[in-house]
């Protein structure tokens, strides 16, 4: 079925369901066949005007309004899954603050992030993802005790291959740390402990030896 026969079809489509699956079937094509994701959002939305309560529908909503530019339109669609669930703490709601989190700093709000960076933090914990944006996200705004917190919290978490960060990132950053707030020998032995983990890390070399001299 070609794009314009699934639009077309869900144009004549007597019942809502239908008409919402045919939508979305040709909002997917526009966004991975044509990359033309303002016509999948386009098409998306009125979607989502049939089913206001679907979050799949919302988040596939979102992810087309975030393609083709349209930051406060995402944020918006996200709030609005937030706000489906009534206020309740589910598991599931980490991943949608996270995206939030995301949105909102491209849009260049960063203590908004960081505010949905700790709401999604304060429901996994343990999340790699979420610890590492959050602690990057706290030193690029300067609350360098939060930053510090978040990255030493990073050291007790499994670090493996498939981990969003190294532990030699992890000691460049506390290394970092530690030489905006003064503590010159401090940051010295968390970046040597970086390259004793990765001796190729450069950032972690270029600092050190600046710091060294």
């Amino acid at each position: 079925m070609c794009i314009r026969d699934s639009a077309q079809d869900a144009e004549n489509a007597s019942d809502p369901a239908d008409k919402v699956k045919l939508l979305q079937r040709a909002a997917d094509i526009h966004m991975t066949k044509r990359n033309d994701a303002a016509t999948a959002a386009k098409l998306l939305d009125q979607a989502s005007e049939l089913a206001p309560d679907d979050r799949e529908l919302l988040l596939s909503l979102c992810d087309a309004y975030s393609a083709s530019g349209r930051g406060k339109d995402a944020i918006s669609a996200l709030e609005k899954i937030v706000e489906s669930y009534g206020g309740k703490r589910v598991k599931e709601l980490a991943a949608i603050h996270h995206r939030l989190a995301k949105a909102h700093v491209s849009e260049g709000n960063k203590e908004q992030g960081l505010a949905e960076l700790d709401q999604a933090f304060r429901i996994t914990p343990g999340n790699l993802a979420i610890l590492v944006d959050l602690g990057r996200l706290a030193l690029d705004l300067g609350d360098l005790d939060r930053a510090q917190k978040t990255f030493r919290a990073l050291l007790l978490q499994r670090l493996d291959d498939k981990a969003p960060i190294t532990k030699a990132e992890v000691f460049y950053y506390l290394g970092e740390i530690s030489h905006r707030q003064g503590e010159t020998q401090r940051a010295i032995q968390m970046l040597e402990r970086a390259l004793e983990n990765d001796a190729s890390f450069e950032k972690a070399k270029e600092l050190y030896e600046k710091l060294k001299a």
